[in-house]
């Protein structure tokens, strides 16, 4: 069984997107749920899931049997599912939530990150991955949403330090 991280972000730089609304996180599920009934993805045996929806990136977590050389191409099916959603809402005089992010025939610009064992596991993670893991979410250039879990990491140490 492998496993892969991948983050999507609009294809087009500075579209104007929103995937954490009500809307797109609805289509958004709608979308994986089509993609993993799919008979591509049936016979051979994978799977996608949703990890985190901000509002300029989707973080999905992607399982195969097999190894793939390009697992960002198995997440094709998943862009056009989104795209038929954008559609659906067009007939219906609605506003298309992602055909804006559109630039050259793609739809998402991918990122392959790197897996690690602590995270794919169901126990959890050790003291030095996670102290790892916070020096790389303070340090790294931050995105949307690493300033929202490193917020929320911050307010819960707040809360420790200020109780005890």
């Amino acid at each position: 069984m492998e496993i892969y991280y991948v983050k999507l972000t609009p294809a087009k730089p500075n579209a104007l997107v929103d995937f954490s609304t009500t809307e797109a996180k609805k289509c958004i599920t709608e979308a994986i749920s089509a993609t993993n009934k799919s008979s591509t993805y049936t016979k051979t045996e994978k799977s996608v899931s949703i990890i985190q929806i901000c509002k300029s990136s989707i973080l999905l977590r992607l399982i195969s049997k097999s190894v793939l050389t390009t697992p960002s191409k198995s997440l094709s099916g998943f862009s056009r599912a989104l795209l038929d959603k954008d559609n659906e809402r067009k007939e219906n005089g609605l506003t298309e939530l992602f055909t804006p992010a559109i630039y050259n025939r793609s739809l998402f610009s991918s990122e392959l990150l790197r897996p690690n064992s602590d995270l794919l596991a169901d126990e959890p993670i050790s003291d030095s991955s996670a102290l790892k893991f916070m020096v790389d979410l303070i340090f790294a250039p931050p995105s949307e949403c690493q300033q929202e879990t490193l917020s929320e990491i911050k307010a819960i140490l707040k809360k420790y330090f200020v109780q005890n």
